[in-house]
């Protein structure tokens, strides 16, 4: 039985080891932070149905079903820049009344398109393969103003950034958030009590130690090197040390797997924006809301707040901006501040690595393949852990 390496205890990371588990292999997982989960840490919400399908059939085989928390319409706020949190149900009251009925007619034609594309990276949906090659700016031309307003006010709020650009992301790229906003919004979405979908990754980190696999913690990995038949890992964990496997799958950021690997010589023009994110607690203003979007302008600076895990807020801030908590908070401190990486923003025609790269035994897993959502990561994970198997079988 050949030994696998996978770099980052990330969703995907975590859910291919799983799957080899289920199949007899037991890989060892090396993680740089204190803990297993990646930026889960940092995510909100899952979808229901079909959008994030493996997901779903994973809490569902997981059992954690029972400790789905929902998040309806009136959980979910929007905060303008005049300083007013405007619930979801009270929003889609206001938008009625900008659009006539012919317009409110198109809007709703276009939704039902985004919402019919199958966002699926291992079965491609033929009408995205020609939305890869254009931009999201490009694909809003042929709309009238006041709807490709909605649509790109959409992509860009919930694509957590004030610098979300149209004209460098695909239009697949831009619909895929579009979607994601759509789902998020529907009132059928729902995260888990404690730790949000931190719970998930929780659960698999301990199902796979159960099982006979390792997850190294604070074991950062520095380089990895192809020697014959097998790979080197060099990496720190109380001093500098060395592993070996013939299999690597990396769980990493592309431009990470560029610097630990150049081995690999990986060709992508993806590139990724960092995100701050501070997590507070105190007497929150509006305990019934769970997740607030912050509009440019907004008088506390957020792009977004998850009030989910009980013990403290999770907020994310506009680029280049201050947080100013007092209009959210009665009372209330900062516990930790930190930089990540946010979302991968894949543009028009795009180089998208191979799951199976170049060279033999290395593969890559995440959530920046076309689109960029937890059930991409899910796939990949599983699709790698297949392939895995099938040539450990073949």
């Amino acid at each position: 039985m050949k030994k696998v390496a996978i770099i980052g205890a990330g969703i995907s990371g975590l859910v291919c080891a799983w799957r080899l588990i289920q199949k007899g292999i037991k890989p060892i997982i090396f993680e740089k932070e204190a803990m297993a989960g990646g930026r889960t840490l940092y995510s909100g919400a899952v979808s229901p149905g079909k959008f994030d399908l493996r997901l779903n059939n994973l809490i569902k085989e997981l059992g954690l079903e029972e400790l789905i928390v929902p998040l309806k319409k009136e959980n979910i706020a929007f905060y303008n820049e005049n300083g007013e949190i405007i619930n979801l149900n009270e929003l889609q009251k206001q938008m009625k009344k900008m659009f006539s009925i012919i317009e409110a007619l198109r809007l709703l034609k276009v939704f039902h398109f985004v919402n019919s594309l199958d966002f699926d990276v291992e079965r491609v949906d033929s009408r995205l393969l020609k939305l890869r090659e254009i931009s999201f700016e490009d694909f809003l031309k042929k709309y009238p103003p006041k709807i490709a307003k909605v649509l790109e006010e959409t992509a860009c709020f919930f694509g957590k950034t004030v610098d979300f650009n149209p004209k460098v992301m695909s239009a697949e790229y831009g619909l895929g958030i579009v979607r994601l906003a759509n789902e998020l919004q529907s009132g059928k979405a729902f995260t888990f009590e404690e730790n949000n979908i931190l719970t998930l990754c929780n659960v698999l980190a301990k199902k796979i130690k159960e099982k006979g696999g390792q997850i190294l913690t604070l074991a950062e990995v520095k380089k990895v090197e192809k020697e014959g038949n097998k790979f080197k890992i060099f990496y720190e964990k109380e001093g500098e040390k060395i592993a070996e496997a013939q299999i690597v799958v990396l769980n990493t950021p592309l431009y990470v797997t560029k610097e630990i690997f150049p081995q690999l010589a990986l060709k992508t023009d993806i590139h990724y924006f960092r995100l701050k994110t501070i997590f507070a607690r105190g007497k929150f203003k509006y305990p019934q809301i769970k997740v607030i979007k912050g509009n440019p302008g907004n008088p506390a600076d957020i792009a977004i707040m998850y009030n989910i895990v009980p013990q403290y807020q999770t907020i994310h801030c506009l680029e280049g901006q201050e947080v100013n908590l007092e209009p959210l908070y009665e009372s209330w401190e900062v516990i930790d501040e930190k930089d990540i990486e946010a979302f991968p923003v894949i543009g028009p025609k795009a180089k998208v690595p191979d799951l199976k790269t170049k060279i033999e035994g290395a593969y890559l897993v995440g959530d920046f393949y076309y689109h960029t959502f937890l059930e991409v990561a899910v796939t990949t994970a599983e699709m790698v852990a297949r392939m895995i198997m099938g040539e450990e079988n073949g």
